[in-house]
């Protein structure tokens, strides 16, 4: 049996439109101070990924937050 070489995976944005692993992680700790700032003043877990999602701010892979990654982000602080 011949072996075919296997296709590479097609990219989800243009390079051009990757965000950088600086910006990433500079909005990711932005997120995170803003996460666990409402936290403290007793917000839910679902208000703060509402928040989060109104101000743009979207996770490390370009989605949106929930609250099951907003209480691994305030964890990740918080460690």
């Amino acid at each position: 049996m011949a072996q075919t070489a296997q296709q590479p995976r097609p990219r989800k944005f243009p390079r051009h439109q990757e965000p950088s692993v600086a910006q990433a992680s500079q909005a990711n700790r932005q997120a995170a101070r803003l996460a666990s700032l409402l936290h403290a003043q007793g917000h839910t877990l679902q208000q703060i990924a509402y928040e989060l999602n109104e101000a743009g701010y979207r996770t490390r892979r370009g989605k949106l937050f929930f609250s099951k990654t907003v209480q691994r982000l305030i964890h990740r602080v918080t460690v």
